[in-house]
């Protein structure tokens, strides 16, 4: 059947979408059921020594390094986070942004050393670990992303995140079954996680386990925010297409376009190859 365009590199991108999110709300639990290891985390950071900014400036320069970065002068903006870092020792958000920032620059060895020395100070802070796998894994070196992705679910095992991160990076190199059982443990921790409803439901797909694949996506489809819903559709019309509903497929995917107004590539695509495929040139 036509290109299922879920693929690892956009399974990637949302990652790392979540992990900007992560950045804005540390307390965001992705639909998880908190544990002592979130109260812990919580508990560090309220016992941190003071910054030498008040919560007020310090919230101002943040949002002033986003400002920077998004108008592109990249360099004051990581000098905005550098000073920060400086001031708020704890604060991982600025770690994690000014090391992705040095990533996306080319700087790699930069952005792994500021994630590793982070790290030697709060060696159990998962989202550190999550950044620092998902920088090896852009970098190639999927057998160490792996690693940081497990040390970060042993860290806190209600963060999704890395949770689909080996999920899918165990789907990409074909271990359907070592993708399931990530996956799943994922969502018993996580059980409202629509990313996780998705990539498990992209596994079963593959494995041409179409009933699972559908009872999957519908699942997440009911949790997930209202961008998502573009995603569920597309990923619901590739199941209809390969159980041979040709028309039910062209209707999700053109249900697929009417959410966000239509700014969904993916559903773009997979609509055209259909319609080449079935010779509506």
């Amino acid at each position: 059947y036509f290109s299922n365009t879920t693929s690892s590199s956009i399974e990637i991108l949302i990652d790392e979408d979540e992990d900007e999110t992560e950045d804005e709300a540390d307390d965001y639990d992705g639909g998880s059921i908190v544990d002592e290891a979130s109260i812990s985390q919580l508990s560090k950071t309220f016992n941190a020594p003071a910054s030498t900014y008040s919560n007020r400036e310090v919230r101002e320069m943040y949002i002033e390094a986003k400002a920077l970065d998004q108008e592109g002068d990249r360099e004051k903006s990581k000098e905005v986070l550098r000073k920060l870092r400086e001031a708020t020792p704890h604060d991982m958000r600025v770690v994690r942004r000014l090391a992705r920032m040095e990533q996306e620059d080319g700087n790699i060895s930069a952005a792994r050393g500021l994630l590793q020395r982070a790290l030697r100070g709060e060696p159990g802070n998962a989202h550190l670990l999550q950044g620092l796998g998902q920088l090896e894994r852009q970098a190639g070196n999927d057998a160490t992303a792996m690693n940081h992705f497990r040390q970060a679910i042993k860290a806190n095992p209600t963060f999704a995140n890395p949770y689909h991160a080996l999920g899918t990076l165990e789907h990409t190199h074909g271990n359907i079954k070592a993708a399931l059982a990530v996956i799943k443990d994922g969502l018993r921790k996580c059980p409202q996680n629509h990313r996780l409803h998705h990539a498990l439901g992209d596994v079963y797909l593959d494995a041409n386990m179409l009933d699972f694949a559908e009872e999957s996506y519908l699942e997440g489809l009911q949790h997930g925010p209202e961008w998502s819903k573009a995603f569920f559709y597309t990923s619901l019309s590739f199941v209809s297409y390969a159980k041979g509903q040709v028309q039910e497929s062209r209707t999700l995917l053109r249900q697929s376009l009417e959410i966000n107004g239509g700014m969904h590539a993916q559903g773009v695509i997979a609509l055209a190859q259909l319609e080449e495929i079935e010779g509506n040139i």
